[in-house]
């Protein structure tokens, strides 16, 4: 796995906000953050960003932008294996980053849908 420094930023900055705004749409992660229900990692200092929430046994990906991704994905995989979580979840429009993913090697599968998002699950 390629090297990456994260960082856990306690509020949603204006690097993180202007570079993930095509991805949060209308919903207030900045309150959410401050509230502690999400958490926003920076990657190499504003390379990538990350939104992540925990729910219950679940790992929420609400919004992932920028390079590293293959190796952050990895290091999500193992983190909320280590944390004891059982699933991953994540909601998207866009078929080629889950066949990304699969390509990877992780196998999210539709379970639903939101609006024009589908919602796909994995199993940790």
């Amino acid at each position: 796995m390629e090297k990456i420094v994260i960082q856990k930023l306690p509020e949603l900055t204006e690097a993180a906000r202007a570079a993930l705004a095509p991805l949060m749409g209308d919903f207030d992660f900045a309150g959410e953050i401050v509230a502690g229900r999400c958490e926003l990692w920076s990657i190499n200092r504003g390379q990538s960003w990350l939104i992540t929430e925990i729910d219950g046994s679940e790992l929420e990906i609400c919004c992932i932008t920028g390079r590293h991704v293959k190796t952050l994905i990895q290091w999500l995989h193992q983190s909320a294996k280590k944390r004891g979580l059982k699933t991953a979840r994540m909601f998207t429009d866009r078929e080629s980053v889950v066949k990304l993913y699969r390509r990877w090697g992780y196998h999210f599968s539709p379970v639903g849908q939101r609006g024009e998002e589908t919602e796909y699950r994995m199993t940790l």
